[in-house]
């Protein structure tokens, strides 16, 4: 790996850091087009696909929504491909050492999660003051962090390898993985509390129930769960659709009277 090929990983990383916590281009952030665009800059585009092709499938249906940390298999991808082609297209290598980093990237985002809530509190006080300038300059370090999430660990993963991404997982004490296990569970469950307060809950609490009755004691998979919702959701809103053109009917017969 040439030094110009590392900095470019580094800058693409760090754009795609940027991405997820801003503009969310996600044709940026892809990882079949993580793959082939890794692929250009280390020179060999087929494995480059194969691996982003294979990180998208292990990917699809774990999205991190309201505040749940989940493996970041884009982080994963700028480790494994880069790894795969300076190991001469060894794909196995890649992914061998992309997955635990992206597992790892589990309680850097806790972290970082955490941290922000800091960032929110001091950016707040400068708020009431109405120094807005301040305010707004301030959040831009969450911003920094989410771009260092990307690149600390991908930075420390090409440049060392498997063996120290292990061994640093090794040597954290359990109490603060514990901790951050602890947090991470936490996270969500505020997420979806803070999700639920600013949506209608009260009136279709009785949908709620259902789709907790059918994935926690029916054991319905969740995808089964959002058909469900879906079906439930598309009858409702063609009963509204018929409704108003019921009612749009009737008002039409009484002008016309």
């Amino acid at each position: 790996m040439t030094a110009i090929q590392f900095i470019l990983l580094l800058v693409y990383a760090a754009i795609c850091g940027f991405d997820a916590c801003g503009p969310q281009l996600q044709f940026l952030t892809s990882k079949v087009v993580m793959g082939w665009i890794l692929g250009l800059i280390f020179g060999d585009v087929k494995t480059g696909l194969y691996i982003g092709g294979t990180l998208q499938l292990m990917s699809m249906g774990v999205v991190g929504l309201a505040g749940a940390s989940v493996p970041d298999y884009n982080v994963a991808t700028l480790v494994a491909v880069p790894i795969a082609i300076v190991a001469g297209g060894k794909v196995d290598a890649g992914l061998a050492i992309g997955i635990p980093v992206a597992m790892l990237s589990v309680q850097l985002d806790i972290l970082q999660k955490i941290a922000s809530g800091f960032v929110a509190q001091w950016s707040q006080k400068y708020a009431n003051k109405k120094q807005f300038k301040a305010m707004n300059n301030v959040l831009w370090l969450c911003v920094l962090m989410q771009i260092l999430k990307f690149v600390v660990p991908v930075a420390i993963a090409v440049s060392l390898g498997v063996d120290v991404v292990n061994d640093l997982i090794a040597i954290l004490p359990d109490w603060f993985m514990g901790g951050l296990n602890v947090a991470g569970k936490i996270l969500p469950v505020v997420g979806i509390s803070m999700l639920l307060n600013y949506m209608p809950a009260k009136k279709y609490i009785n949908y709620l129930i259902l789709g907790f009755v059918l994935y926690a004691y029916i054991g319905v998979p969740m995808l089964g769960v959002a058909l469900v919702g879906f079906a439930m959701a598309f009858k409702f809103f063609k009963d509204e659709v018929e409704k108003a053109n019921n009612v749009a009917t009737v008002a039409g017969g009484l002008e016309d009277e």
